[in-house]
């Protein structure tokens, strides 16, 4: 498929202009997340996601306020939905406590989360890692 690679070029754009050098790793390893994100969706006979701007801020604040209170958590998610003005959104928040690929396949063993992953509806995500906590945010 030809879009994957400029996809991929755009995800590594969208994530490159969040961070520092600090934040480095980070951007890189939610690169991978969504990079087989996207190769899962393809392999299930989907298109991939594209990655925005807007919802990569709102994955962003997710994953520093869940750092911040050291917990995982779904809060403030109707607030996320109004906030993307899209008709349907889901969302995956985790713990990396490894690499991506671990993250990733804790998502696609949960059926819940795999859900998320594969559905067709879905056509725009953000995702961003603050510290070991991760959120995946996408949009019709």
């Amino acid at each position: 498929m030809k879009r994957l690679p400029a996809l991929l070029l755009l995800v590594a754009v969208v994530f490159a202009r969040h961070g520092d050098a600090a934040d480095g790793k980070a951007d890189r390893d939610a690169h991978r997340l969504g990079e087989r994100i996207n190769e899962y969706r393809v392999q299930h006979g989907l298109h991939p996601l594209v990655l925005t701007a807007p919802l990569s801020e709102l994955a962003h604040d997710h994953a520093a306020d869940m750092a911040r209170a050291g917990r995982l958590s779904h809060d403030g998610f109707r607030q996320r939905f109004a906030k993307a003005r899209s008709p349907r959104c889901v969302e995956n928040v985790g713990s990396i406590s490894g690499t991506p690929e671990t993250a990733f396949d804790a998502w696609r063993d949960s059926p819940t989360h795999e859900r998320n992953l594969v559905d067709a509806r879905i056509t725009r995500m953000g995702i961003a890692i603050d510290g070991r906590y991760v959120a995946f945010f996408a949009c019709q």
